[in-house]
């Protein structure tokens, strides 16, 4: 009996390794499908769903989950997206619809309990990275292509995604390079795949986003190593930077050249570029926000509201105003902005408990949503969308209480603080780099 029982439990565990290890190959694969292939995100999201329910990962962390700031943000912004369906005037079909859009902010907390190990949050990052890697190896064969032909015009060496979710992709992904060049060892490495990174990012695709993206994401390194020094050489970089592509790059000057056009031509009242469109969102989507500032119109009611908006203008009509805060505010008024808000600003919060690399990339995605979805609907869109709900979940997920602690009456030690965090670290300035003051 004694060896029949032993064998048992040997045999459970092997069980329980195997379920464990079929969970970090899904969440890795997840990480680098992301970028690459929306059809292979929808069939891993069901899969790790599946292996949260039959590893015990849901059972074991759920309650840490349910109070988790971050995670408790995300779905306060789903629930009143779901409230805003309620009284809106979209059919269900409509509603439901828009509603799906948003499933980011519940894959949030259904991801958060994978990525409690860190060699999960580590794998999860490098797999980002191998497949922006890809990207950008497969932008460049193409963009040669591209260069040989081109006479001046608009280049778009765009390879998995759209050149707006390529470069703002590629963006945190040089930002997650910087970090690991200022590491000892290997910088050679890293700093030739940035500068890769970023000719392809201005010379061969072209999405303005990700570029000033890539702007802000410099001024916040360079502010963390040297304060407001270093935002005054981010400033100055990039004015020099801007000044010398403008001048010696034909496909960067026709970018510029086409985004003032279409400022004239909205003043003209021409609304046949992408500039002079997005304008005119702009301005028709605050003219509705309004109309009912508090409330909106509910979910699922943006094309509708905002086609009757503009009929018998000359204003082109949407189904997106490429501005989340516009688009949130006007499905569901300004307490949807506000919590979108609150959840951008809580996690910008909760970063500062974060240490080492995991606290400046949680600070870049926060960054990147803020300022993205100034010029896009980044939570509508499914990689934008989807890379943030899974960033979010694997940054934010050491700042989990086991419920394993809990449930043998102690408490997990609490993270440490951004104060305790400084004081331990600053002996030397290669620490001093990773673990920041607040």
């Amino acid at each position: 009996m004694g060896a029949e029982d032993d064998g048992k439990r040997r045999s459970s565990g092997r069980e329980r390794i195997d379920w464990q290890r079929m969970t970090l190959w899904a969440t890795v694969a997840l990480g680098a499908a992301i970028p690459i292939s929306v059809q292979a995100v929808a069939v891993l999201s069901l899969v790790l769903v599946v292996l949260g329910l039959l590893s015990g990962e849901y059972v074991r962390h759920w309650r840490a989950v349910l109070r988790h700031p971050v995670a408790l943000a995300a779905l306060a912004l789903f629930v009143w997206l779901l409230v805003a369906l309620l009284y809106g005037s979209a059919t269900w079909e409509e509603g439901l619809h828009a509603l799906k859009k948003y499933r980011e902010l519940l894959l949030i907390p259904l991801w958060m309990p994978f990525f409690h190990d860190p060699q999960r949050r580590r794998l999860g990052l490098y797999a980002f990275l191998g497949a922006m890697l890809l990207t950008l190896a497969v932008s460049w064969v193409e963009g040669i292509g591209l260069l040989i032909h081109s006479n001046g015009e608009v280049l778009e060496a765009v390879v998995f995604k759209q050149r707006i979710t390529q470069n703002t992709l590629m963006a945190l992904a040089v930002f997650w390079m910087a970090l690991q060049a200022l590491r000892p060892g290997r910088r050679g490495l890293w700093i030739g795949l940035i500068v890769l990174a970023l000719a392809d990012m201005f010379l061969l695709v072209g999405g303005r986003t990700g570029e000033l993206v890539l702007v802000a994401l410099a001024g916040l390194l360079l502010f963390h190593q040297y304060r407001w020094k270093g935002l005054a050489t981010a400033a100055l970089g990039t004015i020099t930077l801007v000044t010398l592509l403008y001048l010696s790059s034909g496909p960067f000057k026709a970018r510029i050249d086409e985004a003032r056009e279409g400022l004239v031509g909205y003043r003209s009242g021409e609304y046949n570029l992408s500039t002079s469109m997005r304008l005119s969102f702009y301005k028709n989507s605050l003219a509705l926000i309004g109309q009912r500032p508090l409330l909106g119109f509910g979910t699922g009611s943006f094309t509708s509201v905002y086609a009757a908006q503009v009929a018998g203008s000359a204003y082109p009509a949407t189904e997106n105003p490429h501005n989340e805060y516009l688009l949130i505010g006007i499905q569901s008024g300004l307490i949807g902005v506000a919590l979108y808000l609150y959840l951008l600003g809580r996690q910008w919060w909760e970063a500062r408990r974060l240490s080492g690399e995991e606290r400046l990339m949680a600070q870049a995605l926060v960054l990147t949503m803020v300022l993205g979805c100034l010029l896009n609907s980044f939570l509508l869109d499914h990689t934008e969308g989807h890379l943030y709900a899974y960033l979010t979940a694997l940054l934010f997920a050491p700042l989990l209480r086991s419920e394993d602690h809990t449930r043998s009456g102690s408490r997990c030690p609490p993270v440490a603080s951004p104060e305790a965090i400084s004081s331990r670290n600053s002996a030397t300035d290669s620490q001093r780099l990773f673990l920041l003051e607040a």
